[in-house]
């Protein structure tokens, strides 16, 4: 008998245990030694990508209201209400996702997308945020329109 509640309690004090250490509870970071208020102790790659971030915005801003080009990769595309068609872009050289709003969708699209297609676009530069917004987009060129060789 003793020994079933000896398991039964360290069962249980397990399950408080890793229900304290793995959730971002407030205990956790009052009990926590190694916690430091200067927040300073960032991940190894997260203070890098934030400066690259807002490095880029800083560059961006005086591209704002003017059409410029991007090459990417889809990522994401679905329609919209108005049945025009978003296109979310990754680009090798920009920290965010590029979306793009598709003007004319059916005469521009000829044949269907796929994700992880190389894309050459065109839009009005509107927005950054948690992405770079561009509106009134145009294909410039598509990986799927190559003429095969």
């Amino acid at each position: 008998m003793k020994k079933i509640l000896l398991y039964i309690s360290l069962f249980i004090s397990g399950i408080v245990l890793g229900v304290l250490l793995f959730s971002d509870s407030d205990l956790l970071k009052i009990l926590s030694i190694t916690d430091n208020k200067d927040k300073s102790n960032y991940l190894a790659v997260e203070r890098p990508i934030n400066q690259d971030k807002n490095a880029f915005v800083q560059s961006a801003m005086p591209m704002l209201g003017k059409d410029i080009i991007v090459n990417g990769v889809i990522q994401e595309a679905y329609k919209n209400k108005e049945k025009e068609l978003v296109l979310y872009v990754s680009v090798s050289n920009i920290p965010f996702v590029v979306s793009c709003e598709l003007e004319d969708t059916d005469t521009q699209i000829n044949h269907p997308i796929k994700l992880g297609e190389m894309f050459s676009i065109k839009g009005k530069f509107i927005e950054i945020d948690e992405r770079m917004e561009l509106e009134n987009c145009l294909v410039l060129r598509r990986e799927a329109d190559k003429d095969p060789e």
